[in-house]
């Protein structure tokens, strides 16, 4: 999924899908994962919502986000 094919839409990959994510977490720093989800499928469309979840795991493994379970939100790490 992350390596672009000449079938990929490259405004619904993960990679575009993660730096929305970034963009909006650098404005303001702890979003709730449903305000995530409904600013990409504001953005992106319906079809993006899918690859909310894989985009979220992307970050965390580049340690640029932390998640926090209690309030269900995650912040953004410089």
């Amino acid at each position: 999924m992350i390596r672009p094919h000449k079938y990929l839409d490259i405004n619904n990959s993960i990679l575009s899908i993660g730096a929305e994510i970034l963009r909006l977490l650098q404005e303001n720093r702890i979003v709730r994962v449903s305000d995530i989800e409904k600013t990409i499928k504001d953005a992106k469309g319906e079809k993006a919502l899918v690859l909310v979840m894989p985009s979220l795991n992307l970050l965390y493994t580049l340690n640029k986000i932390e998640y926090h379970q209690k309030i269900d939100s995650i912040e953004f790490l410089q």
